[in-house]
């Protein structure tokens, strides 16, 4: 075999030892922004985070920036019967590592916060804490926020006078125990985010006193 026929082997050692190096990086520098921890996803999905950047960097979008739904996709094409919800968590530890979404950031340039307390407290009386106005008043300062929605037990949706909205989720955790969730999306920026999450808190900790709990 001559020189010129011979594998160059070192040249793709070294072009997949500077891919590593790269990927390393990505896991180092953005671990805490993908939507759950490496174990998890290695479970659900059959990679790791490291394995899936590399997977999505080899697809044919990987020098440009494609839509959600292109990232969506090509995880999907990886793993075909991955549920619909380990698809979207892939898309967006992608996203993030690529610098494609900040945290909070849904796929429309919006963003999101998500604030919960588990209250010792059963889940019917959280939600009439919520949904009845005499009640509301006795703790919630949240002027102008407008209710559009009300599934009894279950949730409830809002409006705020800025135009951010609001889903306010109830889940019982047993006979005197439940956990509220609140979502505000159509959040203007990461600052928002933040605001956002130490008002909820604060309104927490009001409904907790309200309900002696």
């Amino acid at each position: 075999m001559s020189a010129a026929s011979r594998p160059r082997r070192p040249a793709r050692r070294a072009e997949r030892a500077a891919e590593s190096a790269r990927l390393a990086f990505h896991l180092d520098d953005e671990a805490a922004q993908f939507p759950c921890g490496d174990a998890a996803v290695r479970a659900a999905t059959g990679h790791g985070w490291g394995e899936w950047l590399h997977l999505l960097e080899q697809a044919a979008f990987a020098d440009r920036r494609p839509a959600h739904g292109e990232v969506r996709a090509a995880v999907l094409r990886q793993v075909p019967s991955l549920d619909g919800w380990w698809a979207q968590m892939v898309s967006v530890g992608y996203e993030r590592a690529r610098g494609l979404r900040a945290m909070h950031q849904t796929c429309s340039g919006e963003f999101q916060a998500s604030a919960s307390r588990t209250f010792a407290a059963p889940s019917f009386a959280a939600f009439a804490a919520w949904a009845d106005e005499t009640l509301r008043r006795g703790w919630l300062d949240a002027p102008g926020l407008e209710f559009t929605r009300l599934n009894p037990g279950r949730n409830i949706r809002a409006r705020l006078p800025d135009g951010a909205l609001i889903d306010i989720r109830f889940v019982d955790k047993g006979p005197a125990r439940c956990q509220v969730v609140v979502d505000t999306n159509r959040l203007a920026d990461a600052e928002a985010v933040v605001a956002t999450k130490t008002f909820w808190r604060m309104q927490f900790a009001r409904l907790a006193a309200f309900l002696g709990a």
